[in-house]
């Protein structure tokens, strides 16, 4: 890292002289891994999981689109999937035919948008998309599993944010009960659990969540 700041906005981001590479590790940009019984999706959701993205994160790097220290940080849909003349965007290399001038069918403007919304960290878009990835139908903690369903699902950057794990892809996310986010949260940051004793009240389990 060039220097030791957090630029906060992408103005910021760019004029600090900061590449996304510079803070954000590979692994929050590495594709997902599929078994073999994830096969009941849509085309474009199929396509959506099967995607490499680091051939775009690559130039988004190149270009400091992206600040990392962001949870949402809207990167243009047409530098993602820039025009070709005659060609979809999408990358799926069909000609396009009659009055489409942009995506050669509606799966490919799906994928593009799905990936789209992702990169930007649209949070809703990512809670959908993970969840069907994980095909159960619905939300429960990747960590403690379906037993978690009575606390509340929250939707965790492996990587954090504070440490530049924003906008990246759907591997770098992971649904966790409201229990185990803390618990990551709380290793995260280096915050400890005290013992303290006041007239018998234990204040083990109090902790710092963010």
């Amino acid at each position: 890292m060039k220097n030791n700041s957090k630029p906060l906005d992408i103005m910021s981001f760019k004029n600090s002289g900061l590449k996304l590479y510079d803070i954000q590790p590979e692994e929050c940009r590495k594709p997902l891994v599929i078994s073999d019984e994830n096969t009941n999706w849509r085309p474009h959701i199929k396509r959506l999981f099967e995607f490499d993205p680091r051939p775009i994160y690559d130039r988004i790097n190149e270009e400091s689109l992206l600040n990392p220290y962001m949870r949402q940080c809207t990167v243009s849909i047409s530098f993602l999937f820039p025009k070709v003349k005659g060609i979809c965007s999408c990358g799926c290399g069909k000609v396009l035919e009659g009055r489409r001038t942009r995506w050669a069918s509606d799966d490919c403007e799906h994928f593009a948008r799905a990936v789209f919304s992702i990169i930007s960290g649209y949070s809703d878009s990512i809670r959908t998309y993970r969840s069907l990835f994980l095909g159960d139908g619905w939300i429960h903690c990747e960590i403690c599993g379906p037993d978690s369903f009575r606390e509340q699902i929250e939707l965790d950057h492996i990587f954090p944010v504070k440490f530049g794990g924003g906008g990246g892809w759907l591997s770098n996310y992971q649904f966790k009960c409201k229990t185990c986010h803390r618990k990551k949260t709380n290793a995260d940051f280096g915050f400890k659990q005290k013992t303290k004793n006041i007239q018998g009240f234990s204040l083990d389990n109090i902790s710092i969540h963010l």
